[in-house]
């Protein structure tokens, strides 16, 4: 009786250890905000970013002045070339 009880109650434990919600370090966020590209002005100086709106998480950034034929570029993805 015990030879089939034992493994019995071993399996139905796996069954409910396997049917309880997987929890880890990363909780699913639910107010996460799309990332997209925005436009700000400061002074006369134009920078366009794409991230998370009014936030530090920003893929990209490049800013300009008037008159300026070149942009500066910040973040992860930058051009190979000046041109």
């Amino acid at each position: 009786m015990f030879k089939v009880l034992i493994p019995a109650a071993g399996f139905l434990g796996f069954v409910v250890l396997a049917a309880q919600p997987a929890s880890s370090g990363y909780e699913v966020q639910q107010d996460v905000q799309p990332m997209g590209w925005h436009l700000h002005q400061e002074g006369s100086m134009a920078k366009l970013a794409y991230g998370v709106a009014n936030s530090d998480q920003l893929a990209l950034m490049m800013t300009c002045d008037p008159g300026d034929r070149s942009a500066v570029i910040y973040g992860d993805v930058q051009p190979d070339s000046p041109a």
